[in-house]
């Protein structure tokens, strides 16, 4: 169920990143995160028992947490700007390699010979969206590996949180402290763009924001129902081929559809390795 609503998040989130006004990934992101803590906080309401409960020693953390995830989405989406949702979508797999390691390490989650075949195939799905006749990465490649890589250590920091507390309290707390984090880095920028958003790319970007906050519910249910990190991060990377199909489709992206195939197909069968081997 993540995955499905995770593609529509990424296609929504590149629609505004190339809206007419051209807002900064920071004010994207900034939006994107307080309405999914408005959006979270309904959930948490119409379907937890309510439970919010808190420990303070936990703040430190939870504001490492929302710096974390502010940067990863700021650069991620960044890479938005000038490549293709799919092309980024390839990189950002390298979330898996991140979060895999990250569950075996503080997790104790299993080991197998078979994770790290599938870690080097994310890792070579990366070197075949990238290589024609040498290795080269532009800096929105650049951006979207960063994000990545900040990503799947975030997703292993909310497991921490999801095993301990009420995953549906955690969800709109999550949400708001990284939405606040945006006007502790950048208040400038999202204070100066904010009255230039257009009422069509709030819109592109509410819609993230819903698709956002059903991927983070889902994903968190299946932490705290037993599922390892690393696993739960795998199956979400899987759709990179929705995000393809779905970019073709309704923004009509064409370039280099074969090999985005190639690697998505490489890359899909990396993280369904990690994804189910015990």
């Amino acid at each position: 169920m993540s995955v499905v609503v995770m593609a529509g998040s990424e296609i929504s989130q590149k629609i505004s990143m190339i809206a007419p006004e051209n807002i900064s990934s920071e004010t994207n992101n900034f939006i994107v995160w307080l309405l999914q803590a408005f959006f979270g906080f309904i959930v948490f309401l119409l379907f937890s028992n309510h439970d919010t409960t808190f420990p303070i020693t936990m703040l430190p953390k939870l504001l490492i947490l929302g710096a974390i995830y502010f940067w990863a989405g700021t650069l991620f989406y960044s890479s938005y700007k000038g490549s293709s949702a799919g092309l980024s979508t390839i990189l950002g797999t390298v979330s898996v390699v991140m979060s895999t390691s990250l569950g075996i390490i503080f997790f104790h989650e299993s080991v197998n010979p078979l994770k790290f075949f599938g870690i080097f195939l994310v890792l070579f799905a990366i070197v075949v969206a990238r290589y024609v006749k040498n290795l080269h990465f532009d800096k929105y490649n650049l951006l979207a590996i960063s994000g990545g890589l900040l990503w799947g250590i975030a997703f292993t920091i909310d497991k921490s949180f999801v095993t301990s507390i009420n995953p549906l309290f955690y969800l709109p707390l999550f949400c708001l402290t990284t939405g606040i984090m945006g006007l502790v880095f950048r208040p400038k920028v999202i204070l100066s763009e904010l009255k230039s958003i257009r009422p069509t790319t709030l819109k592109s970007i509410s819609m993230a924001a819903i698709f956002g906050t059903s991927f983070n519910t889902f994903t968190f249910l299946a932490y705290k129902f037993g599922a390892e990190v690393g696993r739960v991060d795998a199956i979400n990377n899987s759709m990179v081929f929705l995000v393809i199909i779905l970019e073709f489709f309704l923004l009509k992206e064409k370039s280099n559809l074969v090999r985005k195939f190639i690697a998505a197909t490489i890359a899909i069968t990396g993280v369904a390795i990690l994804a189910f081997v015990k």
